[in-house]
């Protein structure tokens, strides 16, 4: 770092991050009204002049200052500007707000007309005022200061990365008056700046870029403040030991990288894999606690789940409308999406430029703020996870397509328009986190392929099965075998806990019995037909515990034969190996139901041949 550098030949410099940062804290701490009167200001108009406090002054003063450009965004820069000077809520958002700029013509019209009008202003005529005599003591009453508002602040971020050849904070503080006016009478004895003497701490351009500028500035936008690399290496680190918790098998350090990767940059998951492999457990045992605990609870995530059906229609989650001709809501959109009341929210002014109008079209009322707002900035901003199961059902992208246009906005980190549903205008919350899951259509024919555009959008991810980790390993099996009928010997079903309490013992004991198990389930796992599934060994076990007071002997031969039944395909070849790992792992009951099976087939293929 440097102090400063003026020659032409160099590398162009910006004021250094930390310089800027703690202007930012200390300009949020200002009155939200403060930068108002620099619109006054900026006209240089002897005192006893009438001044415009019109749209365009307003305009004119705000563009200059809290443009969007003034952070490297072009996009949506007539839209919205950054609203700083938070006031009592600074410690919350030592950051900028998005605010529409129809606001100019209508919020900040209502405060210069009414509140203003009121304080220090004399109304001359339709959007012209003139200054009290008083005006200086009127306003910093008003703005509760007991000494002149200390400008600094704006004037590092004004020009934070338009220093030329200043070497000084006086240099920055003299083009600043030169554009606003803050030295002349009476502005003078309403603000100061400090420090001018300093000198400008400066680093190369490089080194302090309009990304990391978006980031200080609009941190819910572009991945950090409450979203930050550290936010993501904690929600990483508990999503693992809730996966540990869960008692996942398989490497959990790669699966929570992938996932908090995956919802850090692309916001949208799918994840893929055969049923039973513990996807919507991902979901709602790991990934929603560990975001909720990593956001806060003052901060909560909400939570929007659905399975989907084959018939499942956007009517179902977006709603439809009734019969009385009233739009009914549905359930995504209760959870998502917050409705946009424009007699709460500042509307377009219409009516042209003319700053008389739009003065006019300000409703007289009450002292108003920008604060106003807020109550509907932070429901936006509060993260939302959607959560759509059996994804593999439907075409997500056809059904998502109300939202897709806002979907790929908030990826883009840009401002997510809003929703027109059945003629009722609906705001989209600025951090939507979407998972998908669902089986892969390779290994599951009734499942529907999804569109390449939307699997662009996605970041794929295959839960690794934690079944084939298990099978692998003999003591990894035999402790989960003597996991599920310990679960199944505490149920108040006596039917159910005596003989699963009976078969823990003896499995523990002597755990041969559970290792043929263990041999058949690698056997079923090479058919690649049939998923070897926790929920799928689980339900052999626990059907073995409830015949196991009428059959002990056979009774896990007999729940295997239940349990796999009619999942059992594949090539004649694999299935005559499995039928022989039966045999061998005292199954004789499987076998002689999968050579039954073979015999059927063949007795099949003898009656068609002719036909063919």
């Amino acid at each position: 770092m440097f102090l400063w550098r003026h020659e032409d030949d160099m590398d162009p410099a910006v004021l250094a991050p930390d310089l800027v940062r703690g202007a930012l804290l200390d300009l949020n701490k200002w009155h939200p009204n403060v930068p108002l009167i620099l619109v006054f200001s900026k006209q240089k108009k002897d005192p006893g002049d009438v001044v415009d406090g019109g749209n365009q002054a307003v305009r004119s003063t705000y563009d200059s200052l809290f443009s969007l450009d003034r952070v490297g965004i072009a996009d949506d820069a007539r839209k919205y500007y950054l609203h700083f000077c938070h006031q009592e809520s600074a410690p919350e958002r030592p950051h900028a707000l998005r605010k529409p700029t129809d606001n100019y013509g209508k919020t900040h019209q209502r405060i210069i007309k009414d509140t203003f009008g009121q304080q220090f202003l004399d109304r001359r005529a339709s959007g012209k005022y003139a200054l009290r005599n008083d005006f200086p003591k009127l306003a910093l009453g008003y703005f509760g200061a007991k000494d002149k508002i200390d400008l600094r602040p704006m004037v590092l971020y004004r020009y934070w990365n338009d220093i030329g050849q200043a070497k000084t904070v006086e240099d920055l503080w003299k083009r600043f008056c030169d554009e606003f006016g803050a030295d002349r009478p009476p502005y003078d004895q309403i603000f100061t700046c400090s420090g001018v003497k300093d000198a400008l701490r400066v680093v190369p351009a490089a080194d302090f870029t309009f990304a990391r500028m978006k980031q200080f500035v609009l941190p819910d936008e572009y991945g950090v403040g409450s979203f930050t690399e550290e936010f993501w290496k904690s929600f990483r680190q508990r999503l693992e030991q809730k996966l540990k918790g869960l008692k996942w098998q398989g490497d959990t350090y790669e699966l929570s990288s992938n996932i908090a990767a995956a919802l850090m940059y692309d916001q949208s998951v799918f994840l893929l894999g055969d049923p039973g492999t513990g996807k919507t457990t991902i979901v709602l045992e790991a990934i929603l606690p560990a975001l909720r605990e990593t956001v806060g609870t003052n901060n909560e995530v909400r939570f929007s789940y659905h399975t989907l059906t084959p018939s499942t229609t956007s009517a179902d989650l977006f709603g439809f409308q009734g019969l009385d001709g009233g739009w009914i809501e549905g359930p995504l959109v209760k959870e998502l999406l917050v409705p946009y009341d424009p007699s709460s929210l500042p509307s377009r002014v219409t009516g042209g430029d003319n700053a008389d109008a739009d003065e006019e079209e300000a409703t007289p009322g009450p002292d108003v703020e920008e604060s106003e707002e807020e109550s509907e900035t932070t429901e936006l901003s509060v993260p939302r996870l959607l959560f759509l199961d059996e994804a593999n059902r439907i075409s997500v992208e056809g059904l998502l397509a109300p939202l897709q246009a806002a979907f790929d906005r908030l990826q883009k980190r840009m401002e997510p328009p809003t929703v027109m549903l059945g003629g009722t205008e609906y705001a989209v919350p600025r951090r939507i986190w979407r998972i998908y899951a669902g089986n892969s259509p390779v290994a599951d024919t009734e499942r529907r392929e999804q569109s390449r555009p939307f699997k662009r959008r996605c970041a794929m991810i295959v839960p690794p099965d934690p079944m084939e980790v298990i099978l692998k390993r003999e003591d990894s099996f035999r402790k989960l075998g003597l996991e599920i009928l310990e679960r199944a010997a505490s149920s108040d079903d006596p039917e159910l806990s005596e003989p699963a309490l009976s078969l823990h013992g003896q499995y523990r004991e002597n755990p041969g019995r559970l290792e043929q198990f263990r041999q058949l389930m690698l056997a079923v796992l090479n058919l690649k037909r049939v998923p070897v599934t926790v929920g799928l060994t689980e339900s052999i076990l626990l059907r073995s515990a409830s015949q196991a007071t009428l059959r002990p002997e056979g009774s896990l031969d007999w729940s295997a034969c239940s349990s796999l039944g009619s999942q059992l395909a594949g090539e004649r070849a694999e299935l005559e190996k499995l039928a022989v790992v039966a045999d061998n792992q005292s199954f004789p009951q499987l076998a002689k139901m999968i050579r039954r099976m073979l015999e059927q087939q063949g007795q099949m293929s003898m009656e068609l041949d002719p036909i063919l």
